[in-house]
């Protein structure tokens, strides 16, 4: 079945709980989550078991399911450096995304 959604960071805040009761108060009942959301960079070198905990406990408490994490870096950067630094977020984001409750992330082939 399919649901309408939305991109987490479509609402400002860095708090898990108030940008999810935000996606619900608004009508979306499902999320694509964004790590800024937690007050991170987009791409985080390292995400606490913490914050994963925070994030899955606003989704449950507000009832917005996490649909995907973001995750997208520009996989064919031709800065090294970049590419691998986004690489490293994806890895990181991937260790934690079931803790956050989901298992899908989100990437982009580079534009």
């Amino acid at each position: 079945m399919m649901q309408l959604g939305v991109f987490a960071k479509t609402f400002t805040g860095d708090q898990p709980d108030k940008v999810l009761a935000a996606c619900q108060r608004a009508g979306f009942g499902v999320t694509q989550y964004n790590m800024s959301c937690s007050g991170l960079d987009a791409l985080p070198i390292s995400i606490s078991g913490e914050v994963s905990a925070r994030v899955r406990h606003a989704s449950e408490s507000t009832g917005v399911k996490i649909a995907a994490v973001s995750a997208t870096y520009n996989m064919t950067d031709p800065d090294r450096d970049r590419r691998n630094g986004g690489r490293g977020a994806f890895k990181e984001i991937a260790r934690n995304a079931a803790d956050i409750g989901t298992n899908l992330l989100t990437v982009c082939s580079g534009s």
